[in-house]
């Protein structure tokens, strides 16, 4: 009995520790000293409460049962039952979460393996310190009692009363989905039911009509969403660039206003949206997905849960787990404003079985019976989103079919809907929580998905498929309304400040349209990528091809200009060249981003991203290449 209650006391040690440890080790955690404390303390007060609890259960239980009075007996059946019913626990939680996930049936067998090897791992961790001691008194219980009063009082730290002066402030909430075009919403006009929870937000709030990326790739377009900028000035145009310093973000301006700074981000650390890019400046949290299981929150465990989860949801489907991490976010936050950044990546290209995936019966919701011989593959024998990366290349002559293509949108679509419907559940987390009339709501994108309109797949060109997103504005402050006006989305940064009362903030078309100080036929977008700078208004859009650095690399002779009034989606180009005007102001405006950019980050003080050979073969995986 002594060697059994030793090594679950040893066990329990263990976790306690390892429970701070990945606190305060964890990459995917960004912010000062007191976070991180005030993390460890909350989290081994809750350990230790299990325990506690657990052993005073089993305790009395064990009196009973034994029907001594021994003090031993009692403290060696307690000490085995607290630390047995954590484990229990731990598995018990798994489950729960894995079933609540409505996806397929393997939940259980997943969370079963992960609890079975989570234990087996700790297991050979006790093994290994018991042949390195020689006694086998470690008073267990005691140390979890210790823990738990150091977690008691760190209370007054974790929700303690919130200063004054920040009190009453609106909370902001600026949701991201990736590769998600704006004609493919119902608010849009789109005819397909793919977002009805969207829809039903944005008869609440301001819609634009006309918004446009910044660029047509995930790292600039999010670069210039967080910091207000356009990707020239940010120095942020190839898969070496990474944000700089420097430049200062949405989060770093509300953080340093008393705002709490929160970001959920759908895509791994190897991603184009990661923290080692530079995006997590400014927040207090920057978690990557995929999501350990819930109760998965030591080291060990959390660790076997992100590569199972990795492993088998191929990291598409994985807003359930996001949303769930939400809204415990919401409840154990404290009572200052926060700003939380919620970045889902379900709609994107999927790199297994199919172009464009989705958990569940989302993935057939849109099937029209077109294509029904597809099966994500080229004959060649590429499949899912490296097909599409081989179609942009070149590698495969021609393109697919139009039934085929036409299941690529089926499916596609689908992934609009999962979200849809997940974000259906932080809506509702919101409102359970008293936070939806105080919070400023902004929905948008990165950049859309093209279907070979313009000859290619995926995100490849500054074309109108690929940079016109949506853009939802909700604020307790704004009446619902509809704008016309081109718009850009590096102006959400001003207007955000703007709304929540923080500073002097640069003028902006958008503002301009809210205010009404502007026309709609006054505003423009500009967007950039390493190969073209574009220039939309509300009668032309203008892209002229240039290399990424000086301007006069610029070539206005190969220009493409289209008359948006008549050709809206861009399918009859004229010769730009001959739009003197337009082109000017398209290369005045590409100046003033080198200007920026030069005073910024002098010339050889920029450093760039190195990403491995593995994180390179993973992006190329999803349509990317580095």
């Amino acid at each position: 009995m002594k060697l059994i209650r030793t090594s679950l006391e040893l066990g329990l040690l263990l976790g306690l520790l390892d429970a701070c440890l990945v606190r305060a080790m964890d990459p995917r955690t960004v912010g000062g000293v007191g976070d991180v404390a005030q993390m460890l303390l909350f989290a081994s007060a809750a350990y230790a409460l299990v325990a506690l609890v657990a052993g005073a259960v089993g305790g009395g239980l064990s009196a009973r049962l034994l029907k001594s009075g021994e003090a031993e007996s009692r403290r060696e059946t307690g000490t085995a039952v607290a630390c047995a019913a954590q484990l229990l626990l731990l598995g018990f939680f798994a489950l729960k979460d894995l079933k609540g996930r409505g996806l397929v049936e393997w939940t259980l067998v997943s969370g079963g393996l992960v609890a079975l090897l989570g234990s087996a791992l700790v297991g050979l961790l006790v093994l290994l310190f018991l042949r390195l001691r020689r006694r086998g008194e470690l008073g267990g219980l005691r140390v979890g009692g210790l823990y738990f009063l150091l977690g008691l009082a760190a209370f007054p730290l974790q929700w303690g009363g919130v200063d004054g002066s920040i009190s009453g402030r609106k909370h902001v909430v600026l949701i991201s989905i990736d590769t998600l075009r704006a004609d493919h919403l119902g608010l849009y006009g789109y005819e397909r039911a793919t977002s009805p929870n969207i829809d039903e937000l944005a008869r609440g709030a301001v819609v634009f009509e006309e918004a446009f990326s910044s660029s047509h790739w995930t790292f600039p377009s999010h670069a210039s969403l967080l910091t207000g900028l356009d990707p020239v000035a940010l120095g942020a145009l190839t898969t070496k660039d990474k944000l700089q310093p420097e430049y200062k973000t949405l989060a770093e301006t509300l953080r340093e206003n008393g705002w709490q700074t929160a970001a959920f981000v759908g895509g791994g650390n190897f991603s184009y949206i990661s923290s080692e890019r530079g995006l997590g400046q400014g927040f207090g949290r920057y978690t990557h997905a995929p999501y350990a299981h819930e109760g998965m929150q030591s080291w060990a465990l959390s660790w076997i849960s992100h590569r199972w989860s990795r492993t088998v949801e191929h990291e598409i489907g994985t807003a359930t787990s996001q949303i769930a991490h939400v809204e415990r976010w919401l409840k154990s936050r404290s009572d200052a404003p926060f700003f939380l950044f919620l970045h889902l990546f379900d709609v994107h290209s999927d790199k297994h079985r199919l172009p464009y995936d989705a958990p569940g019966e989302f993935r057939e919701r849109f099937a029209s019976g077109v294509g029904a011989d597809f099966t994500g593959c080229h004959p060649s024998g590429v499949c899912a989103s490296r097909m599409l990366v081989a179609y942009a290349r070149g590698e495969i002559e021609g393109r697919p079919s139009d039934d085929h293509i036409q299941r690529m949108i089926d499916l596609y679509d689908g992934g609009i809907a999962y979200a849809d419907a997940e974000l259906k559940r932080f809506f509702d987390a919101l409102e359970r929580e008293g936070l939806s009339d105080s919070t400023t709501i902004v929905i948008t994108s990165d950049h859309g998905e093209a279907f070979f309109e313009h000859g290619l797949p995926l995100h490849e060109d500054l074309h109108h498929e690929n940079l016109h997103v949506p853009l939802i504005l909700k604020d307790p402050d704004l009446a619902p309304r509809r704008i016309q006006g081109v718009v850009q989305n590096m102006d959400i940064v001003p207007t955000i400040l703007e709304l929540v009362g923080v500073g002097d903030q640069r003028p902006s078309g958008l503002q301009a349209l809210l205010s009404g100080t502007r026309s709609i036929d006054q505003t423009q977008a500009y967007s950039a990528s390493e190969q073209a700078v574009a220039l939309t208004t509300a009668a032309d859009k203008l892209i002229v091809p240039w290399d990424g650095s000086a301007l006069e690399s610029a070539d206005t002779s190969a220009a493409l200009r289209y008359q948006r009034q008549t050709d809206r989606t861009e399918r009859a180009p004229l010769p730009g060249g001959e739009a003197g005007e337009l082109v000017e102001s398209l290369l005045r405006a590409t100046e003033r981003s080198l200007g920026v950019q030069d005073a910024v980050l002098p010339a050889g003080d920029r450093s760039v991203h190195e990403s491995s050979a593995e994180q390179r073969r993973r992006l190329r995986a999803i349509g990317y290449v580095d």
